[in-house]
């Protein structure tokens, strides 16, 4: 728990001693070919989160350990399988293990992000507070949501006091002559003060939470002008929340996209694409046609958004490749390259030009892909600069490998151990139908649609 919900520091130090101690296993065992039991003391820190978690706002580290279990057990697979006679020089054969290995993991992140909010808006589930919610923007928003009462620090400060105290203060400053809707009718009882709070609590929680889109919203719209039309920017948060859900739920595929293009594995990875993009491309589809008629509804349009929603899911396996590209392209800048293609530069600079080539955004904040590229850059260029120590213990074992009798070995107690009474099963599909809840079958497909 954080200090500002009520955290103490022996609990936090505790907390993180076992994270600390977790992530080591996490990323060792896999490295001495024990793939089965990472994936169950992943399973194990899951029901432990579960099982104590503390009451009130709490701050999760499972996605952390998550990746760090599927990237070293893929890692171990894919170093593992370039030794074996048949299945390691066949992509076909490749994909089809990495989705025996995939599949358990699937199945405990779909459990872990139902349990999971993404952000103030995904946290608003039932249809009704939707509702209510607009309704409380279209009745009483003129005089609390227009742009200059919406700056960053004057909503934090009213979410740092209390709304309760922010509408108190509001009936002390008012001005008769123009009494404020929201307290004429909380006088008059036509509203009552737990909802009035709830509601602007929400409001202004999203707006903190998702200010850049608000202050989009505010610099390419005239319905931010009026503050009763605020609903129409909790519209298109709402799409775009959605969109974001269905990217969460597909996280573990697009990680092993990123492993094999880190691995320089080229084939594997474009046919793991190739069949990410058949699986995913109606889905994608929906979430325009969605937008695009939220659009014409309310006559705006905010280009962050459109920018998010036209990635299709599938621009995220487009931004792995072009991130896999830094390492050897500072490797052949630097003169250190070992076996990098030639030319890696100009193979970004390709990557980059047909990234942007339907990515447009509305210049107001620099794009999240660009931010990834910068970190990624910034990882390899400062590594010899220094500063503080890591907070784990550095140790260099050799890296062992599996044969396929064994990993076949593993997957087969590994299926046994999941279908006994003890085992987390999906017993619900995915919160959109349209999402995958396992990975791919590995066909490839009739034809790629190209953008």
């Amino acid at each position: 728990m954080p200090f500002d919900h009520g955290g103490r520091p022996e609990q936090i130090l505790r907390a993180q001693t076992m994270q600390s101690v977790s992530r080591f296993l996490l990323r060792e065992l896999p490295r001495l070919g024990l793939l089965k039991h990472t994936w169950h003391l992943l399973n194990t820190v899951f029901k432990m989160e579960r099982r104590w978690r503390p009451e009130g706002q709490a701050i999760t580290e499972f996605d952390r350990l998550f990746d760090i279990a599927l990237r070293s057990s893929l890692e171990t697979l894919l170093r593992s399988a370039a030794g074996w006679a048949d299945t390691g020089r066949s992509p076909d054969d490749l994909l089809n293990a990495i989705g025996e290995l995939l599949e358990p993991y699937q199945q405990l992140w779909m459990k872990h992000s139902r349990t999971m909010r993404l952000s103030s808006v995904d946290g608003v589930r039932m249809e009704e507070d939707w509702e209510q919610l607009y309704d409380f923007s279209r009745r009483y928003g003129a005089d609390l949501f227009h742009a200059t009462q919406l700056t960053l620090g004057h909503v934090r400060a009213i979410l740092h006091h209390g709304v309760r105290w922010y509408i108190d203060y509001l009936r002390r400053e008012q001005d008769p002559l123009r009494p404020i809707a929201l307290l004429k009718a909380l006088d008059e009882g036509r509203l009552d003060l737990e909802d009035a709070v709830w509601c602007l609590e929400t409001l202004y929680s999203i707006v903190v939470d998702k200010f850049d889109r608000f202050l989009e919203y505010n610099t390419t719209t005239t319905q931010s002008d009026y503050g009763q039309m605020f609903y129409m920017l909790l519209d298109f948060l709402r799409v775009e929340a959605r969109y974001d859900r269905d990217a969460w739920s597909l996280t573990p595929l697009v990680t092993v996209h990123d492993v094999l293009c880190r691995q320089q594995l080229v084939d594997a990875a474009a046919l793991w694409a190739d069949m990410f993009e058949a699986q995913t491309a109606e889905l994608a589809e929906r979430h325009l046609r969605d937008l695009e008629a939220l659009e014409r509804r309310h006559g705006m349009r905010l280009p962050a958004i459109t920018d998010h929603l036209n990635q299709r899911l599938f621009k995220a396996m487009q931004l792995n490749e072009m991130v896999a590209l830094i390492r050897p392209a500072v490797q052949e800048r630097r003169g250190t390259a070992q076996a990098s293609p030639p030319r890696t530069i100009e193979q970004l600079n390709q990557k980059v030009e047909a990234y942007l080539a339907d990515s447009w955004g509305s210049g107001i904040d620099v794009p999240a892909w660009i931010r990834a590229l910068d970190r990624e850059a910034q990882e390899l260029l400062l590594a010899d600069e220094g500063g503080r120590p890591g907070a784990e213990a550095d140790l260099d074992f050799p890296p062992a490998t599996i044969t396929l009798r064994e990993f076949r070995q593993q997957i087969s107690t590994w299926r046994q151990s999941l279908s006994g009474p003890a085992v987390l099963r999906p017993t619900q599909p995915p919160a959109d139908p349209g999402a995958p809840n396992k990975p791919p079958a590995v066909k490839r497909p009739r034809g790629r649609k190209h953008k």
